[in-house]
């Protein structure tokens, strides 16, 4: 019966992405993943992730405890641990990227999803300093920032307001998103206080 125990990995599930944008295999959030291979220098896999107006990407990359060595077919464990990861937007471009060195360590990277800026993004996992070790552990988590608890992003201009009754309401600005717009229903000849 002992042979039948199945434990789950330390670094996660296990994965093997596309080797281009065209390929991209899509991965789930709030899920921690490895690769099922040692990643040479300047090569990556490549994965998506659906990411919808009003939410924030959050990407970490964390090096394991020894880096790799690949020559031609062989490989040793040897060097510090680099560990790379890359967001690229919907249209492919470069958005950020963070590299991690030390064993254990974990870098962090966020990106803001403004009004109509959501879609597909691509998760680049490798680095262009060295060889990447399997066991280099990542994850994505989508983070909601809905304005007005709307379910969206407020637009910004009049034809994309989010609809919102009198009382409190939360609203996210970033560098992405500058403004937002909201629409409300007034009564005549009632007093309105907009702080």
């Amino acid at each position: 019966r002992a042979l039948l125990i199945k434990r789950d990995s330390a670094f996660g599930e296990e994965i093997r992405g596309g080797a281009k944008y065209d390929e991209a295999v899509a991965i789930k959030p709030a899920t921690t993943y490895h690769l099922d291979h040692h990643q040479r220098k300047n090569e990556y896999d490549y994965f998506t992730v659906e990411a919808r107006d009003g939410q924030k990407i959050v990407a970490s990359i964390q090096a394991f405890d020894k880096g790799v060595d690949i020559r031609g077919d062989k490989f040793a464990e040897s060097g510090p641990p680099y560990a790379g990861l890359a967001i690229h937007a919907p249209d492919q471009r470069h958005i950020v990227d963070k590299w991690e060195a030390s064993p254990g360590e974990k870098a962090t990277m966020s990106v803001p999803i403004g009004s109509g800026q959501g879609g597909r993004f691509f998760i680049l996992v490798g680095n262009e300093h060295s060889s990447q070790h399997q066991n280099s552990r990542f994850d994505v988590t989508l983070v909601d920032q809905f304005d007005a608890n709307s379910g969206r992003d407020a637009g910004s201009d009049d034809s994309k307001a989010v609809d919102i009754q009198p009382g409190n309401h939360t609203g996210y600005l970033h560098a992405n998103d500058v403004t937002d717009y909201y629409a409300l229903a007034v009564s005549p000849k009632a007093k309105y206080n907009v702080r």
